[in-house]
């Protein structure tokens, strides 16, 4: 199935999640940081230091995206 399929490619490594996706603006460390300011710097502030838009830094900070991560 496509769901077998999908945790297959992440056991063996070959997923293109995350920073290995090649159209990823960010890192994974960038992740962490984004998560670690929830509260501390606004959304707008973290957005225009990595270049992405605001509602993803809501994402990232949510679990939305980058949830395998949590």
């Amino acid at each position: 199935t496509k769901v077998e399929n999908e945790a297959d490619q992440v056991e063996h490594g070959t997923s293109n999640r995350g920073e290995a996706h090649g159209l990823s603006k960010i890192s994974e460390s960038d992740v962490d940081y984004i998560r670690l300011m929830r509260g501390k710097l606004l959304q707008r502030e973290l957005a225009e230091t990595f270049g992405i838009t605001r509602s993803h830094v809501s994402q990232i900070q949510t679990g939305a995206s980058w949830g395998w991560m949590a």
